[in-house]
């Protein structure tokens, strides 16, 4: 049997995640239709199983249409566990340190300005609405997002470092569709 590989899509984050024994080649990202969009991309990739680190994979980006180096948010358990030998398998786990008074207190990451303004003079097409509501919705799984983090702090789940870690990136991503949508609205 041959060398198993995965490829993930996450379409919340518009991102194409490959697994770490897959190594890139190039890629190529081209209109279609001639309208000058970016329509298409093909990515080349090769077997890398003999040579790879497996805390590290390449991931296209979307909105920047480039392939970048990335690593697992989950290091103890990536998404392409068991795929790869070795990879996310432990063999003995380390003793848990108690977490002591962090040397700066944690703050909550800021909240983003609400979505509630006032509706533009300007009149709004149905597909610019349905992409407003759509990253309404993203905005909404992002406070939940973040709730599951604040309620897996404050039990212990995750370090303090993994907490601001992540909840830097989800204040960062939900500043970036507040602006978006305050674009798209007028």
């Amino acid at each position: 049997m041959g060398n198993k590989f995965a490829i993930k899509i996450d379409w919340f984050n518009l991102r194409v995640e490959l697994s770490p024994n897959l190594k890139v080649l190039k890629h190529n990202s081209q209109s279609i239709t001639g309208s000058g969009d970016v329509e298409e991309t093909v990515i080349q990739v090769e077997d890398n199983s003999n040579n790879y680190n497996p805390n590290e994979y390449r991931t296209y980006v979307f909105a920047d249409d480039r392939i970048i180096a990335d690593e697992p948010w989950e290091p103890d358990s990536p998404w392409f566990q068991g795929l790869i030998s070795g990879v996310g398998s432990k063999v003995e786990e380390a003793p848990s340190i108690p977490m002591t008074t962090p040397a700066k207190p944690v703050t909550p990451a800021p909240k983003p300005q609400p979505v509630t303004q006032a509706v533009p003079k300007k009149e709004i097409d149905e597909q610019t609405l349905a992409q407003i509501n759509k990253l309404e919705q993203q905005l909404g799984s992002l406070k939940k997002m973040v709730a599951t983090l604040d309620d897996n702090f404050s039990k212990d789940a995750i370090t303090q470092e993994q907490y601001l870690q992540k909840k830097d990136f989800l204040a960062k991503k939900m500043g970036e569709i507040v602006g978006v949508i305050e674009q798209l609205k007028g």
